[in-house]
């Protein structure tokens, strides 16, 4: 029992900077965030805290200010993706590597964002990617290239690009 917390309709969990971070979508389509504070995971304005910094630790749920209409939630390694019933994302978390897909990279965004995409489905994260299923069914993805991949999966990306599957 999470204290505080009811009328959950959706539940995320992941890490940040090696610490768990967990998050939930009420009825009311508001987002709460607890755990850590790395990788600026409770969308408060506060960037990469240690688990000794105030906020670097936080047992109790806070709300994500500015999401009201969330209806799915997704945490990766260090970044967090909020659905809105409108098919738009607000994302925030680490951007090293353009995870917001926003196309300005830097550290973190410290408070949710909208990347350029739309019409979206389904949002999945894992360390510094971030991917996207759209209405129309295509794939997209943005944020870190894997070295040992060829192609566009090599790319950084900043900004959510489609992905053509065979």
């Amino acid at each position: 029992m999470v204290t505080g917390l009811d009328g959950v309709v959706e539940i995320a969990a992941g890490t940040a900077a090696s610490h768990g971070v967990s998050g939930a979508v009420r009825r009311d389509g508001t987002v709460w965030m607890w755990g850590s504070g790395a990788s600026a995971g409770m969308a408060v304005g506060q960037g990469a805290l240690s688990p000794d910094d105030a906020g670097g630790r936080n047992l109790l749920p806070i709300q994500v200010k500015g999401i009201a209409d969330a209806q799915r939630l997704a945490i990766g390694g260090g970044n967090v993706a909020a659905l809105l019933a409108d098919g738009t994302l607000r994302m925030w978390g680490h951007n090293g590597y353009g995870e917001m897909g926003t196309a300005t990279p830097g550290s973190y965004a410290t408070r949710p964002v909208k990347p350029a995409i739309t019409n979206v489905v389904a949002v999945y994260l894992g360390p510094m990617r971030s991917r996207a299923v759209l209405k129309d069914g295509t794939f997209w993805i943005w944020g870190f290239g894997q070295g040992s991949a060829e192609g566009i999966l090599a790319k950084h990306l900043k900004v959510p690009t489609r992905l053509d599957l065979p």
